[in-house]
């Protein structure tokens, strides 16, 4: 069965949100995955953090919550290098976020030369696994 990262579209019209999902390649774009592995908001959101909730977040300049609209990510690593791993092969477009992210897939390093990132994810977070979280 092989298995794709790929990105499974959800949202309304014109307000696309993603999840990046382990599913064998002969189904469905939207078709019940393996496994969930992450979401991606490509539209640009600035942030809403409330001052007097996270404090802690407000302050940081360095990071992208000085109100600049960013694209957000939220994966888990532990699991995609597993499914890697597994001979799972990204499509292309999560192969993009891959790139800007710094994640390396050793068996598709001709795409990276072939396709040199844009620019880098500014808020990609990566998700707890449940194991750590208990």
């Amino acid at each position: 069965m092989p298995v794709r990262l790929r990105l499974a579209r959800h949202g309304t019209t014109n307000n696309p949100f993603y999840h990046i999902v382990a599913i064998n390649q002969r189904k469905a774009r939207n078709a019940k995955p393996l496994e969930l592995l992450g979401t991606y908001d490509p539209i640009p959101r600035a942030p809403t953090i409330n001052k007097k909730t996270y404090p802690e977040m407000y302050a940081t300049s360095s990071q992208p919550h000085d109100g600049v609209a960013t694209k957000r990510v939220e994966w888990n690593l532990e699991r995609i290098h597993w499914w890697i791993s597994q001979g799972a092969q990204p499509s292309d477009s999560v192969m993009r976020l891959f790139t800007m992210a710094g994640i390396e897939v050793p068996f598709r390093k001709d795409w990276v030369e072939k396709h040199p990132p844009q620019g880098t994810l500014y808020h990609h977070i990566e998700k707890p696994s449940k194991k750590t979280m208990a």
